[in-house]
């Protein structure tokens, strides 16, 4: 014990912390490292261990990470000296500070700074005088961040350029569009708004060939922010005022079109969380238990099924067809009838829209009352998990059917000869062909299997507009 307690009264952690603040400026992690070293080194400490948190600002009240295993290690006495750059590298919030001196005063630990010397928080006076810094450079950080709105109020308001990463579709320097990512913006928003999702729209711009600034990939996250920035119509927002961008000469779509997009991409009830797999996902219904059909594998083939009514119940047929099979007669009958309905139009019915929302808030419920079980013990773990996943399936797929029920016009300009018609459904995005459907059919049916025949396409019962 005497041997390990005089080990570690030689034993040292290093801290270092590089954010915007200036005291340091230009001294890199490494460069603040280095010199904790050389510190050590002339005092004849071992550096147990180097915490390092980057672009972690102590004033904004980040959690950082290191910073709090340092506190821990120190607890444990398995150092007795603590070497950092300069006192403000440590904290810059006065209550921080004061858990900081808690620690050093329980574990005898010395601090030491290259900048400031000793750190003698051992002492009323030396707790006094940290105090002081710790105040001045919380008023230091108030006082920029202060500097920093009263900046960025100011460019707003003028309409300048805020500076920052290259916006897809403009070039910051002359303000003017870049053509490819303009016109793919352009026909992003159509395609959300004719109710495609997102996703199609990542893959036609990865098709293109474009990136996003960074020269990444497009993924469904960034393609989704993109196409709801205010500067594609020359607009910004800070603090919920707007303001016009003088720096754009030309907006890439007008106000009208970006707020039908807008409005599409940040409502809850038609943002689909995940992409879709199946062309008739959300559109089937289990004729054993009402409860709507997910995608799903049968005999290791793709297949939709039902797997328990909307309480939570195991579904006592247990229907699924084949999702190829089911997948071609859907779209021949509704190609049919579009042949023989020339008047046929895309509008959905309010009374089925309104029919989709309240099941969606129902999932909703059930998925607020599972959570409220489960705090009050009634579930464990993994039924618990089980039923989530199902309630979250259900959502996902009334999701998918409200998108598609929502969808602007498609078929009033379609042709009415069955080759032609046959050859556009091909050559379509799935996201169209269920906009197709959704304007179509009203309800689909899954019947259950007879025992002995293959695929039977009796089973599928379709009930037209």
């Amino acid at each position: 014990m005497l041997v390990a307690m005089t080990t570690a009264a030689r034993h040292a952690v290093i801290y270092c912390r590089i954010s915007r603040d200036h005291t340091g400026a230009g001294l890199g992690v490494d460069r603040q490292r280095e010199a904790c070293e050389k510190l050590a080194a002339a005092l004849g400490l071992i550096v147990l261990r180097v915490f390092v948190d980057n672009d972690l600002s102590a004033y904004s009240g980040m959690p950082r990470p290191q910073y709090l295993a340092m506190l821990e290690l120190l607890r444990r006495r398995e150092a007795s000296y603590l070497i950092t750059w300069h006192p403000d590298r440590l904290c810059r919030h006065p209550r921080e500070l004061e858990d900081l001196i808690d620690v050093l005063e329980q574990t005898a630990t010395t601090v030491k700074t290259c900048v400031a010397g000793d750190y003698d928080l051992g002492s009323p006076d030396g707790r006094t005088y940290a105090r002081i810094l710790g105040a001045m450079a919380r008023g230091e950080s108030e006082h920029k961040a202060d500097r920093q709105k009263l900046k960025t109020q100011s460019i707003a308001t003028a309409g300048g350029w805020p500076g920052g990463t290259r916006p897809f579709g403009y070039d910051p320097q002359s303000g003017a569009q870049v053509p490819a990512e303009a016109d793919a913006v352009r026909s992003g928003a159509r395609m959300i708004i004719e109710g495609q999702s997102v996703m199609a729209v990542m893959r036609a711009w990865n098709d293109l060939g474009l990136t996003t600034t960074f020269g990444n990939r497009w993924a469904r996250s960034p393609v989704r922010t993109t196409l709801m920035r205010p500067d594609l119509c020359a607009l910004r927002i800070y603090n919920g005022d707007e303001y016009p961008l003088t720096w754009i000469t030309e907006p890439i779509l007008d106000r009208d079109t970006w707020e039908k997009v807008r409005a599409l991409l940040t409502n809850p009830q038609t943002s689909v969380p995940h992409a879709r797999t199946r062309l008739l996902h959300g559109f089937l219904y289990c004729s054993g238990c009402g409860g709507v059909m997910s995608s799903t594998v049968a005999n290791e083939k793709a297949a939709y099924g039902c797997k328990a009514d909307d309480h939570g119940r195991q579904c006592p047929r247990r229907v699924s067809i084949q999702a190829p099979q089911c997948d071609d007669f859907v779209r021949d009958e509704v190609i049919a009838k579009i042949v023989r309905s020339p008047e046929v139009t895309a509008k959905t019915p309010d009374s089925e829209t309104a029919e989709i929302k309240a099941q969606i808030s129902a999932v909703k419920r059930d998925l607020e009352q599972l959570q409220n079980d489960r705090d009050s013990g009634h579930y464990e773990t993994a039924r618990y998990y089980k039923r989530y996943d199902l309630l979250q399936g259900q959502l996902a797929a009334l999701g998918e059917r409200l998108t598609a029920s929502q969808a602007y016009p498609v078929l009033d300009d379609l042709p009415r000869d069955p080759i032609a018609l046959r050859v556009l459904w091909d050559a379509a995005t799935v996201d169209w062909q269920r906009a197709v459907i959704a304007s179509s059919v009203a309800r689909i049916v899954i019947l259950p299997a007879v025992p002995g025949r293959r695929f039977d396409n009796g089973r599928i019962s379709l009930t037209p507009r």
